[in-house]
């Protein structure tokens, strides 16, 4: 069987060499301290006996890291749950309701933000499209007029 290299074959092939060498030499530059290998997942056996403060258990295998209200909210309420103080656990889910509204709040303002950017943007193109048109017409209009001289 004859394999016959076609030029875009070979491009591809050179451009494809020389990327990998560019970026090979960017990653040998970078100083040690700045190249980071992700962790590994922990194994069944790897796993600490006990969860650490800051993190959320779900199914005892799960872990969420505890980064803002809500999840701070959401930690006391489970650990509450878990030493079955009701009361407790109770106002820790009242106070994650009021951030999850204040969180909802905000994805609302911006939205319409954006919403608002997006109509001066949307007039802007109307007012765009508008022109040409206007301007399309009257350049056939005057194309109209020199064919009409022409004739005459």
């Amino acid at each position: 069987m004859k394999f016959a290299l076609k030029p875009i074959a070979a491009a591809t092939l050179v451009v494809t060499a020389q990327l990998t060498g560019v970026v090979y030499a960017q990653a040998s530059k970078m100083p040690a301290a700045q190249v980071a290998s992700p962790a590994p997942a922990p194994s069944q056996a790897e796993r600490p006996a006990s969860a650490p403060q800051d993190w959320i258990v779900y199914d005892d295998d799960i872990y969420s890291p505890v980064v803002d209200a809500v999840s701070r909210h959401l930690n006391a309420a489970r650990k509450a749950f878990d030493a079955k103080d009701t009361k407790k656990a109770a106002v820790e889910m009242r106070a994650l309701a009021v951030q999850l509204k204040r969180q909802a709040t905000l994805a609302e303002k911006q939205n319409r933000a954006l919403m608002a950017a997006d109509k001066v943007l949307l007039a802007e193109d109307t007012e765009f499209a508008q022109d040409t048109v206007k301007r399309l017409n009257e350049s056939a209009r005057k194309a109209s007029s020199a064919a009409a001289a022409t004739d005459g």
